[in-house]
């Protein structure tokens, strides 16, 4: 199991709950709804041996700041939040991960800040569980994750 480092991240848009593991060039993963704790996550764990995982918690998530309007709990607007996390942390780009509502809300985040991703990784982005019951999806009763990493360039 990763030692996850819990540290709070003041933006221009809010306080932002993170957990960060491993070494290396920095990897934002998040979901567009879960909670994240020290344990880390199953789908975060993945890259921590590839770079510098940064798991953040969105607003209304763990202990990040909670939206003071509907609006701010958008996918836009969480695009927003990332990209301030990305800034008060100092890097000038980093790579995202998101799986189910995290690879959606990656999909957003390249549409709209290409300049600022260096790899975009998304997985099982349809947000269905249509994908357990593929036998291409199992072996030996457990879930296979197929991952591919692509050098992501503005268009």
């Amino acid at each position: 199991m990763n030692a996850w480092e819990s540290k709070m991240i003041s933006t221009t848009r809010g306080l932002f709950e993170v957990f960060i593991a491993g070494e290396g060039n920095p990897i934002c993963v998040t979901h567009y709804y879960s909670a994240f704790t020290k344990r880390g996550n199953y789908f975060a764990d993945l890259f921590t041996e590839q770079g510098k995982v940064i798991l953040v918690n969105l607003k209304d998530c763990g202990n990040s700041d909670r939206a003071a309007e509907d609006n701010e709990l958008s996918m836009m607007e969480t695009v927003e939040d990332l990209e301030a996390i990305r800034t008060s942390l100092g890097y000038e780009q980093w790579s995202f991960a998101g799986h189910s509502t995290g690879g959606m809300l990656g999909l957003i985040y390249a549409i709209h800040y290409a300049d600022t991703l260096d790899h975009l990784i998304v997985v099982g982005a349809a947000a269905s569980n249509e994908y357990m019951r593929s036998k291409v999806a199992f072996i030996a009763g457990k879930t296979l994750i197929i991952i591919v990493f692509l050098k992501f360039s503005p268009f």
